[in-house]
């Protein structure tokens, strides 16, 4: 399940993402792309991703809003230690 400092994420960036969201483990290779599935934290752990260096489009998009996007991860890591 996803917390709510995630969900609020994601609904707060696919405001301004102009691409679409997939779901997590689309392809086999992502499945395996992160190397871990399970691990044991005393505090709130999460990933953000906010595009895929890969594409060209998104990689071009994301460079002039890399300081923002610093600012999103920021309020949401703060939120999820309030939480915590």
């Amino acid at each position: 399940m996803i917390s709510l400092p995630l969900q609020l994420g994601k609904k707060l960036y696919s405001k301004f993402f102009p691409f679409l969201f997939i779901r997590d483990n689309f392809t086999p290779d992502e499945a395996g792309y992160y190397g871990f599935k399970f691990t044991i934290t005393t505090d709130a752990e999460f990933l953000i991703e906010f595009g895929d260096l890969g594409s060209l489009r998104q990689a071009r998009w994301m460079k002039p809003r890399l300081k923002w996007m610093g600012k999103i991860a920021r309020a949401l890591s703060e939120s999820a230690d309030r939480q915590g």
